[in-house]
């Protein structure tokens, strides 16, 4: 249950049922961590970060909207910011999409970082597995604008024929396999970063301590050298080739668990600041069988090297878990909107992924203590059914709310979380990964919104007119 907030912190918070998350001072103290001077103006930095979680949370993510929403009387009064001489606020967005980009991209890292500690802190050891924080993580991509900036930094594709003309950002994602939190997230150009920098640079982000699970395009050895100098653990799943090669002259029929050595070979990549040493660790081999399905053989390496404390078992039962990946990422672009980024920066997409990413931390936090406080694992919860629940507690909240009426309003809602599970199916479903399809009325765009303009001018003027 929420700690019942005291009178002088009522007007600080906006969206109540998040401030024992990220509370005014959290935020003072990450601008002083980062250099900044912390201004008090109409909108302040608090107001700001909670101007782009509101895009997330509302249907409208558009600047307009948050601004409206930003400058009514309610949300004024409630973080006691006035304009000058009472004087009424321009109804033009410009005051807020300055402020956007004044917001240090190193405050949006850090607030995303500390939803992830709190969350983790919330859950305490129970969200650990054999004393280890276990990190599940993997590569997705996100559509962005096709502004000049955007196609520049992060590219098109690019054929024969013609450039494209959407640019798209790949990102590496973890998640916790506990509370399904974000802990961290690397990003960079579709077109010319691969997944396996980017979880590098993830690994390196989060130090020492974790124990990261992958998917086969993940087992790599330059993933894996990252992973043993900074002191964490490892398993992933391997290609069966790449898997043939670690076990060389042994056999390697299915149910063994062998101990090999991953040496760097001559085509593999590796991080230029790191050692690459020979990592010791053991190979299993399962194959999956059941019937009406086609087998499936499970190749896995783990760096967990003692049989007694980690059998091969529960690292099997441990990477299963790693399906919850695909389920966070359908969260986090269809369930919150943002497989389409609508930024037209570099620097504004990356504060727009952070931050999502913080709101989708928020709804997490806020699960994992309903889930705890009603005995049950924050897994067996829908986060769909949560996100709406939540979304209409913030919407609703009344003007002029007192702390004691934010108390209630936050203790009911995590009361109707802690409802929220998911069915239990009697039988097990096995849905295709593909949607229907729609008739589409009209062909689509290839090249640019310009070039097909001309396009379509030049076909109505006759060539001799």
């Amino acid at each position: 249950m929420p700690k019942k907030p005291s009178t002088s912190e009522g007007p600080e918070i906006v969206l109540g049922v998040f401030e024992e998350i990220l509370p005014a001072a959290v935020v003072r103290t990450l601008y002083q961590e980062v250099q900044k001077k912390y201004y008090e103006r109409v909108l302040s930095p608090l107001m700001l970060l909670w101007g782009f979680i509101f895009q997330r949370l509302h249907a409208d993510h558009s600047c307009d909207a948050a601004w409206s929403y930003l400058t009514s009387d309610a949300i004024q009064s409630r973080f006691g910011v006035r304009a000058e001489g009472g004087q009424s606020l321009s109804e033009s967005t410009s005051a807020y999409c300055q402020a956007r980009k004044r917001l240090p991209l190193a405050v949006a890292k850090q607030v995303l970082a500390h939803t992830a500690k709190v969350i983790g802190q919330k859950a305490g050891v129970e969200g650990w597995w054999h004393g280890w924080r276990v990190n599940l993580f993997d590569g997705s991509t996100l559509h962005l604008e096709a502004s000049p900036e955007l196609r520049e930094h992060y590219r098109t594709s690019q054929n024969q024929h013609r450039t494209g003309h959407w640019p798209l950002m790949r990102v590496v994602v973890g998640f916790d396999f506990f509370t399904g939190a974000v802990n961290g997230v690397t990003e960079g150009s579709y077109y010319e970063t691969s997944e396996h920098p980017l979880a590098a640079a993830l690994i390196k982000e989060l130090g020492a301590s974790w124990l990261h699970v992958g998917d086969r395009f993940l087992g790599a050895y330059r993933v894996l050298q990252t992973v043993l100098a900074t002191h964490s653990q490892a398993l992933v799943r391997l290609h069966a080739n790449v898997a043939k090669r670690l076990c060389r002259d042994q056999p390697l029929p299915p149910g063994s668990d062998l101990n090999v050595i991953w040496q760097q070979m001559p085509n593999n990549k590796i991080e230029p600041d790191l050692p690459a040493l020979d990592i010791a660790g053991r190979l299993m081999y399962v194959r999956l069988e059941k019937a009406g399905f086609r087998p499936i053989d499970l190749f896995l390496f783990t760096t967990l090297t003692d049989r007694e404390v980690y059998p091969a078992a529960e690292l099997v039962a441990l990477y299963g878990l790693r399906w919850q990946v695909e389920l966070d990422f359908r969260h986090v672009k269809t369930t919150l909107e943002m497989e389409h980024l609508d930024g037209k920066s570099v620097d504004i997409v990356r504060k727009e992924l952070l931050l999502g990413l913080t709101t989708y931390n928020l709804l997490r936090g806020l699960m994992t203590t309903a889930a705890l406080a009603a005995n049950v694992l924050p897994c067996q919860l829908s986060l769909a059914k949560c996100w709406r629940r939540t979304v209409d507690a913030c919407h609703s909240l009344p003007r002029q709310a007192s702390p004691e009426e934010l108390f209630q309003i936050s203790s009911r809602l995590l009361q109707r979380l802690a409802h929220c599970t998911l069915p239990a199916r009697k039988k097990e479903r096995l849905e295709p990964r593909a949607v229907w399809g729609r008739p589409q009325v009209f062909p689509k765009i290839t090249a640019s919104r310009n070039e097909t303009r001309q396009a379509q001018l030049a076909l109505l003027i006759p060539p001799n007119s």
